[in-house]
C-alpha cells in the first residue's frame, strides 16, 4: 500500500497497527513530512521517499492499493475535488474499483471506528 501526501505518518501508524496490510509505502513533498513519519518508527512501514507531488518513484503496477487523503486545512500543491481528482486518475490511466468520497462516508466512519476500537 502506498499512501500519496502520508503528512506526518498518522494514517500509516493506525493501518500498521492494525495489520491493515503486509507493507506499507509513503511519499511526502515535504522534508518535515519525512522526518515526522520516521520519527514514528512504524512497523510496517518499507519505504519513505521525498517527492515532487506529481511523479512518482514506483514502477507502474507496483501497489495494490494506493491511499490518498486531503484535509482541506493542510497545505497542497494541488487543490482537489472528488470529481476533479476522478477526472486526474482516468486521464493517467489508474481503474477505479470503488469510491469513497466526502468528509463523512458512512464506510469510511465504519471503518476509522472499527480499527479505532480495537486498540
Amino acid at each position: 500500500m502506498l499512501e500519496a501526501g502520508a503528512r506526518d505518518g498518522s494514517i500509516l501508524k493506525l493501518f500498521s497497527d492494525n495489520h491493515f496490510t503486509d507493507e506499507l509505502h509513503a511519499v511526502e513533498i515535504s522534508e518535515s513530512g519525512v522526518t515526522q513519519i520516521n520519527a514514528k518508527n512504524i512497523e510496517l512501514l518499507k519505504s519513505v521517499q521525498l517527492f515532487d507531488g506529481y511523479k512518482l518513484p514506483f514502477e507502474d503496477k507496483f501497489f495494490d492499493l494506493f491511499i490518498l487523503s486531503q484535509f482541506l486545512a493542510y497545505g497542497h500543491i494541488n487543490l482537489h475535488t472528488p470529481t476533479s481528482l476522478k477526472s486526474f486518475l482516468i486521464k493517467e490511466k489508474f481503474r477505479i474499483e470503488r469510491e469513497l468520497t466526502g468528509l463523512y462516508h458512512r464506510d469510511t466512519f465504519f471503518l476509522v471506528k472499527n480499527l479505532s476500537c480495537k486498540n
